[in-house]
Parts: structure tokens; C-alpha cells; sequence
């Protein structure tokens, strides 16, 4: 909200420059094996660095970090954070038109000032049914809770039918997506 209402060119090159230091701490993460991942995304990620891998097998850290900004450049991978996952959706016009929270059914669709998916309008069942959508095991205990709030809310005897109903179809997405996520643990 802040870049909306200030506009300032030195702002928008300092969030470009966060953007791209977090997505090449996640693709470091996820070649390292520091962290594990669950989500389309997220394994068209892993795929990815297993391919470029054996090139920097013995590469220093200096190494590794400058080879994943040319492979991050190359295939233009940039994340952006939400509570409870990373965005891979890029502005251009065939990603936006896949993308869960720009569909017809998704009432907050918005385009952000970058011209990537505002992801503020979507959510945990939404975004994890997603093609760009990836979380690391980093937000493993988010995804915990949020089964949890909604067991927590099923349990409430006064819910409207239609209510619980919806309820056990989200609970059950989600707890497909944490149980993967949690398997991919390391």
C-alpha cells in the first residue's frame, strides 16, 4: 500500500532488489536442501535446480550465488512473498491468465504495480491450487493452523449448513497441500 500512495522510482528499485534477493535466497535454499517444497511451482523449481546442480556440484558459495542470479535472470524466476507461500506468477498475459486468483470466481482479482497478481485478495485454498504457487517447509506451521482454525470452526454446533460444507472442502484442500508440504521436509 505504501508503494501505491508514495510512488517514489528509488522505492520501486529498492522492493526490485528485496524481490530478487529473496527469490535467490529461497532457489539457494531449495539447492542446498535447507528447506523442501510443495506446490506446481514449487516442483517446477526443484526440477529445475536438479538440472543446473551438477554444474556447480564443488562451486563455492560466492559461486553458487552468482551462478543462481544468471539461472534466476535467464528463466526470469521472481517470487513474491505471502503468508503463507511464494508467488511465481510473472505480468505476462498468458501467466495472469492462469493464475487462481485472476480467474472469474475470484471476486478480488487485482494487478499489482508491477504488474504481477495482488495476492492480498487471495488466500491459502486458492493460492495452493495454483500453477505458480510454491511454499518451502519454512511455512509448514501457517498451513498447521490454518487446518487447525478450521477443524476449530467445524466444531462449532451453531454453523450454517452451507457454512460447513464449504468448510470441509477447504479443510480437505488444505490438508492435501500441508500433508505434502510435509513430506517434503527435510
Amino acid at each position: 500500500m505504501t508503494i501505491r500512495y508514495c510512488g517514489s522510482r528509488d522505492l520501486f528499485e529498492e522492493i526490485a532488489k528485496q524481490a530478487a534477493e529473496l527469490t535467490r535466497r529461497k532457489i539457494a535454499d531449495l539447492a542446498t536442501r535447507v528447506v523442501g517444497c510443495a506446490g506446481v511451482y514449487g516442483k517446477k523449481l526443484k526440477k529445475l535446480i536438479e538440472r543446473f546442480l551438477p554444474g556447480i556440484e564443488f562451486a563455492t558459495e560466492r559461486d553458487l550465488n552468482r551462478k543462481l542470479g544468471w539461472l534466476i535472470k535467464d528463466k526470469g524466476i521472481a517470487l513474491k512473498a505471502t503468508p503463507w507461500g511464494f508467488c511465481g506468477c510473472s505480468n505476462s498475459p498468458s501467466h495472469l491468465r492462469r493464475a487462481s486468483c485472476q480467474q472469474e470466481s475470484c471476486a478480488s482479482r487485482e494487478i499489482d504495480y508491477d504488474g504481477r497478481p495482488d495476492t492480498t485478495g487471495s488466500d491459502e485454498e486458492r493460492c495452493c491450487k495454483c500453477f505458480f504457487f510454491m511454499a518451502d517447509t519454512t511455512r509448514l506451521a501457517h498451513w498447521e493452523s490454518a487446518c487447525e482454525s478450521d477443524r476449530k470452526d467445524l466444531d462449532d454446533a451453531h454453523i450454517a449448513y452451507l457454512r460447513r460444507v464449504r468448510l470441509v472442502k477447504r479443510l480437505q484442500v488444505l490438508e492435501v497441500f500441508t500433508a505434502s508440504l510435509a513430506r517434503a521436509g527435510v
